[in-house]
C-alpha cells in the first residue's frame, strides 16, 4: 500500500487527487505491434490500474490502495485508507458482493482513520445490501466518478468515533471545520448537549441536545426524578463534533435522597464515553449514558429484584445483556437483565458523505446516521439514561452531492435518539441529512 500525505483546500479535491492519482496506465513502455495487438484483443491495452495493484489478469482492479494523513485547508483530518475500484460496481443480493464490500473496502483501523472509496465508475447498490464500516471511523466518504443508485442501505449508525483519546483506541483527533466542496462545510463543533437537570423538590427535569448547521446533533442530558426531597442532578449530554454525534448523561431517580454531580456522570466529549451512573444507593436502579463505550447500569437498593446495596455499576453492553443462563425479566446475583437489549449504551452516530458526478437516483434505498436508542431498564428499577428508554445520542451527518440537476435519491435520515417514556431522558439533538450540488 502506498503511503501519500494529501493537502487540499476541500474534501471534493482531496477525493479526485487520491482517486485519479491511484490509477496509472499498465502500458507505459516499448511494445511489439504483436503485443499490442494481442492485449488489445484480451481488453488489456490502455487500461489503468491502481498502482499498488498493477496486474494484466484482472479486467478490475480494486482494493486498499493508500493511506497516509489528510489535510484539508490547513487543518489535520485524522488518518485515511483509501480503497478503488476501477470500474462501474453493482452490490446486490446475487453476487453477495454486500458482505465483500464490508470485508474490502474498509480497514480495521478504530477512531484514528477515515475510510475513503473512490468508485471510477457507476455505483449500484441494490436490495438488501447493506454497507457498513466494521468499526468506528472519523468519517466514510464515497466518490463515484459515474451515476450513483442507491436502493440498498448505507450506515453509520453506531461508528461515529471516539476520538477523545481515551478509546481502545487510544488516538485522540481534534476536531476541526471540514470543507467539503467549497459551499459547504461541516462545523468542528455540532449541537451542544444536554445541560446537566437539578432538582430540589419533587418533580422531573431533563434538557435536549442542539443542533448545527451542517453539523452532528447533541446529546440529551439524563432524567432527573426527584420523588420527595433533596438535591439531585443529572448528567450533562456531550457536544456534538465533526466526527461524532453528541454523547448522553446519566439519569437519576430517588427518594428523599441527595446526590453529588462528578464529570463521569456527564457524557464525555469527541464521541467518549456515556455518563456513568452514580454510585449513591436509593430506592431505585439507574442507567448510564449513551456512548463509546456506553455508560453502565447499577440496580437500587432492597431485598427484591434488581438488589444492588453495594452500589455496583454494571457494563452496558452486548454480552451483559445477552447472557442465555439468565431470566430476562429478573437478575440472578449482580447480573441485571433483560436480554431484550443489544449492546445497551454503546455507539454514537458517524458521518457518511458522498459525491457523485453523475445522476443521483434510487426509489428504496436509505441512508442514516441516527442518534443512539438507548434501553431503558426500568425493569431494575433504574430511570432512562440521556435519551431514556429509546436514547438520546445525538444524530450524525448524511450528505450525498449530485454532480447533475437530478438527485432524486433517499435524502439521508440522521435523527437524535427519541426523549422516550418510562422517566425518559433529554432527546439528542438532530444531525445534518440533505442533497446539495457537487
Amino acid at each position: 500500500m502506498i503511503v501519500q500525505d494529501v493537502f487540499e483546500p476541500t474534501l471534493k479535491e482531496a477525493m479526485q487527487t487520491l482517486g485519479k492519482g491511484a490509477a496509472v496506465n499498465q502500458n507505459t513502455g516499448v511494445y511489439s505491434i504483436n503485443d499490442v495487438t494481442n492485449q488489445v484483443k484480451q481488453g488489456q491495452w490502455g487500461v489503468s490500474y491502481p498502482a499498488a495493484d498493477v496486474t494484466t489478469s484482472r479486467t478490475l482492479a480494486n482494493g486498499f490502495v493508500k493511506t497516509g494523513r489528510l489535510n484539508l485547508n490547513g487543518n489535520f483530518a485524522g488518518y485515511y485508507d483509501l480503497a478503488y475500484w476501477n470500474g462501474n460496481l453493482t452490490i446486490d443480493d446475487d453476487n453477495e458482493l454486500g458482505a465483500f464490500f464490508d470485508n474490502f473496502f474498509f480497514t480495521g483501523n478504530t477512531d484514528t482513520h477515515s475510510a475513503l472509496v473512490y468508485i471510477n465508475g457507476n455505483l449500484n447498490i441494490h436490495y438488501p445490501c447493506i454497507i457498513k464500516p466494521r468499526v468506528r471511523k472519523l468519517f466514510t466518504c464515497f466518490y463515484i466518478a459515474g451515476s450513483f443508485t442507491h436502493d440498498g442501505l448505507i450506515s453509520m449508525t453506531d461508528r461515529g468515533a471516539n476520538h477523545s483519546g481515551t478509546g481502545n483506541s487510544h488516538g485522540y483527533t481534534a476536531p476541526i471545520a471540514i470543507p467539503i466542496n467549497g459551499t459547504v462545510t461541516i462545523p468542528a463543533a455540532g449541537g451542544a448537549g444536554g445541560a446537566r437537570a437539578n432538582r430540589t423538590t419533587s418533580g422531573s427535569s431533563y434538557n435536549a441536545g442542539g443542533t448545527a448547521t451542517y453539523g452532528t446533533g447533541g446529546g440529551g442530558s439524563g432524567h432527573n426524578h426527584m420523588s420527595s426531597s433533596g438535591n439531585t442532578t443529572a448528567g450533562a449530554g456531550g457536544a456534538g463534533t465533526c466526527f461524532s454525534g453528541g454523547t448522553s448523561g446519566t439519569g437519576t431517580m430517588t427518594y428523599n435522597s441527595s446526590n453529588t454531580i462528578e464529570a463521569e456522570h456527564d457524557g464525555q466529549p469527541n464521541g467518549g464515553a456515556g455518563g456513568k451512573p452514580h454510585t449513591t444507593v436509593n430506592l431505585y436502579g439507574t442507567s448510564g449514558g449513551t456512548g463509546n463505550p456506553g455508560g453502565m447500569i447499577r440496580g437500587g437498593a432492597g431485598s427484591g429484584f434488581g438488589n444492588n446495596t453495594a452500589g455496583i455499576r454494571q457494563p452496558s453492553n452486548g454480552a451483559f445483556c445477552e447472557r442465555n443462563d439468565l431470566d430476562p425479566y429478573k437478575g440472578i446475583g449482580t447480573e441485571r437483565g433483560p436480554g431484550r437489549y443489544v449492546e445497551g449504551g454503546n455507539g454514537t452516530a458517524g458521518v457518511f458523505i458522498a459525491m457523485c458526478e453523475g445522476d443521483y437516483t434510487g426509489t428504496y434505498g436509505r441512508i442514516e446516521s441516527r442518534g443512539k436508542e438507548h434501553g431503558n431498564y426500568h425493569e431494575i428499577g433504574g430511570n432512562g439514561a440521556g435519551g431514556g428508554r429509546p436514547g438520546a445520542g445525538g444524530g450524525g451527518i448524511g450528505m450525498v452531492f449530485g454532480g447533475t440537476g437530478t438527485r432524486t435519491g433517499p435524502t439521508p435520515v440522521v435523527s437524535g435518539g427519541i426523549a422516550g417514556n418510562n422517566y425518559g431522558g433529554g432527546a439528542g439533538g438532530a444531525g445534518t441529512g440533505a442533497k446539495y450540488a457537487l
